[in-house]
């Protein structure tokens, strides 16, 4: 089951999670996780090296 990326956003901010600058979501992206497609797509759009970011989610 995928949440819409609304759904996430709107879910982060019920729990006080609010400031960020992106979400990477794997359903809205059409990537997967597990391949590493996602995280190297976010690592080249942002600019930065894997040790900077924090992920959160599973791959089940």
């Amino acid at each position: 089951m995928f949440l819409s990326e609304e759904t996430i956003h709107s879910m982060l901010k019920d729990n006080g999670i609010e400031g960020y600058n992106k979400l990477y979501l794997s359903s809205a992206r059409g990537l997967r996780k597990d391949t590493g497609d996602l995280y190297a797509l976010m690592l080249k759009e942002e600019g930065i090296r894997g040790e900077e970011v924090s992920m959160f989610g599973d791959n089940e």
